[in-house]
């Protein structure tokens, strides 16, 4: 539960950035806006996650420079 007047902590920022007012459809479609962009910033972080992933393997060594 936030404190009263905090609006500094990301809770309070988040819950701020969601309040909807307005007719059925115009939540409706603030809420899918809110869902599309939560799925975009998730793809980004799994593309990160590979490009990291593709930089640690390039810089490994590699079997046959190892004789293993």
């Amino acid at each position: 539960m936030p404190a009263k007047n905090c609006n500094n902590c990301s809770y309070c920022k988040s819950i701020a950035a969601v309040e909807v007012t307005g007719d059925e459809l115009a939540i409706k479609r603030e809420f899918e806006r809110i869902e599309r962009n939560q799925k975009i910033s998730d793809l980004g972080d799994m593309l990160e996650a590979i490009d990291y992933l593709k930089d640690k393997q390039a810089k490994s060594p590699s079997t046959d420079i190892d004789g293993l």
